[in-house]
């Protein structure tokens, strides 16, 4: 990495850590118009119609309408004209947690579209006729697809398609590991060790050995089209060969809570990190859970009592603060980033 890319992201750390450690509310800005605009297209992998979502920044004082989706923190612009079309945009690609939705990063997004930022996701397919997809390669040719398909959507003249970006979330952040060249090799250590992750969590997934396609899985899935990654508490790093990490170039930012409840942060976040030359890595102090990162949605109320644990902090965590900071730190290493790349 350049030396300015290194000091814009060490600027960072110092911001996020004093911050972090410091542990007080602070004063948080809404920006809460989003556009908004879904673009279908045939999936010949899964020969089905999908949805490319982009979200995009617009002029202020559009109309807006409250969004249908609960996990939204924003009002949303349908369809409406993009801010300053004239100026191409940086592209993110974002993917969410297994089981979860693109809308749960909404936090992400909205801070992502103020800073002019055009963001893309896809709902991943992480189940398939009611079971579980062990099949979790698929994200990443997910990704591939959605690139693939964009650049040739009207939306495309928008954005700037050699600043691309992606930040992802537990399994979407994995997703990134291999987008930026990571390869999953380690297939005899398929099932994570109580070292790994706690065992309630990956339950399942002995008994969906079977349907894993392992030519598949040990495949190359880097996209050199990604010029950034921000990973958010990934996972899977039991099954990453050292080496390919080894010789990932992609810029990339890591950030994990220190109170996981769902994976061994050390051995997760940590493992990418430290096998990873082009990485920061930032763990979140204090009792911050698996979920830390997932939306809170405006209507709690609303949510089903089965998902209430994704929202679940213990006493004293303010979650809208700490993903605000995330939030502000992904803005600010893409920024780095791509202003170093046009140098």
């Amino acid at each position: 990495m350049s030396g300015r890319l290194v000091k814009g992201i060490t600027f960072f750390l110092f911001f996020l850590i004093t911050f972090l450690n410091a542990f007080e509310p602070h004063p948080m800005t809404s920006y809460p118009v989003v556009g908004y605009k879904e673009i279908p297209f045939f999936d010949e992998s899964y020969q089905q119609v999908r949805k490319i979502l982009i979200w995009y920044p617009v002029e202020a004082g559009i109309k807006d309408t409250p969004s249908p989706n609960l996990w939204d923190v924003f009002n949303l612009a349908l369809e409406a004209p993009i801010s300053n079309p004239q100026l191409k945009k940086p592209l993110i690609v974002i993917s969410h947690g297994y089981g979860g939705s693109p809308h749960q990063l909404s936090w992400l997004i909205n801070k992502l579209v103020y800073n002019d930022h055009v963001v893309v996701g896809i709902q991943h397919l992480d189940e398939l006729d009611g079971k579980p997809q062990i099949n979790i390669w698929k994200r990443a040719q997910d990704i591939h697809t959605l690139l693939d398909k964009f650049v040739l959507s009207p939306f495309a003249i928008f954005t700037d398609l050699t600043q691309v970006g992606f930040a992802g979330y537990s399994l979407g952040g994995t997703t990134g590991v291999w987008l930026t060249g990571g390869m999953s090799t380690r297939l005899d250590h398929f099932v994570p060790r109580p070292s790994d992750a706690y065992p309630e969590e990956f339950s399942g997934i002995k008994q969906a050995l079977p349907s894993l396609d392992k030519k598949q899985m040990v495949q190359n899935r880097k996209d050199n089209r990604i010029r950034a990654a921000f990973l958010m508490a990934p996972a899977w790093a039991w099954i990453f060969d050292k080496k390919s990490l080894q010789k990932i170039s992609t810029p990339t930012y890591i950030v994990a809570s220190s109170a996981d409840n769902v994976l061994i942060t050390p051995n997760n976040a940590g493992f990418f990190s430290k096998n990873t030359p082009a990485s920061i890595y930032q763990v979140i102090p204090g009792k911050v859970g698996h979920y830390i990162f997932v939306a809170m949605p405006r209507e709690q109320d609303k949510l089903s009592p089965n998902l209430k644990f994704l929202i679940t902090d213990a006493a004293g965590i303010d979650r809208r603060w700490i993903q605000f900071e995330v939030a502000k730190g992904a803005c600010d290493f893409f920024q780095s980033v791509f202003f170093s790349n046009q140098k």
